[in-house]
């Protein structure tokens, strides 16, 4: 059986995380915590703006994080 979305969350506490929302914004953070309907709190959080790179480079960097997570 799949781990439930929170389950995950729980899991990534403390962890540095890739965060990307609605309408394509995209967040890099360190997950401090979260509630039930999936409200994220980030330390250290920065915009990150994809405006002009090639999609293998945004490959690159989502290679780094250990963690993607999709809201």
């Amino acid at each position: 059986m799949g781990k439930r979305p929170l389950d995950i969350l729980n899991e990534t506490l403390n962890s540095n995380v890739f965060v990307r929302l609605k309408k394509q914004r995209e967040f890099r953070g360190q997950l401090q915590g979260y509630d039930m309907h999936m409200n994220l709190v980030l330390d250290n959080a920065e915009e990150i703006l994809n405006e002009g790179k090639s999609d293998q480079e945004i490959e690159r960097f989502e290679q780094l994080y250990d963690t993607k997570l999709q809201a």
